[in-house]
């Protein structure tokens, strides 16, 4: 059986039982291939392209060039303030 045959319920019982026994392999797939499999079916709502797009052109006006965390949170969620680890993860799912 492939990783991909699992149904999303599968995948999620293999993430709880690793961090339950707090181990990184043992079962039929590495906890790290689990998770890279949840987050292939589950792609971020921002679309990188546009996310890329906008890096590239922030960072041209910028003096030292850099485009931070906020910068992509702020342009994509206005309206939206910054909420500590769920808004990190929306950023670095999209990157």
């Amino acid at each position: 059986m492939e990783i991909k045959d699992l149904s999303d319920q599968q995948l999620k019982n293999l993430v709880a039982n690793y961090r339950k026994k707090q181990l990184i392999e043992g079962g039929p797939f590495s906890f790290a291939e689990v998770l890279l499999e949840q987050r292939r079916r589950h792609p971020s709502d921002l679309d990188p392209q546009v996310v890329a797009k906008f890096i590239i052109e922030k960072s041209r006006t910028t003096d030292d060039r850099l485009v931070t965390y906020n910068d992509i949170w702020n342009e994509f969620n206005r309206g939206k303030s910054w909420s500590g680890h769920s808004s990190l993860r929306v950023v670095s799912d999209v990157l």
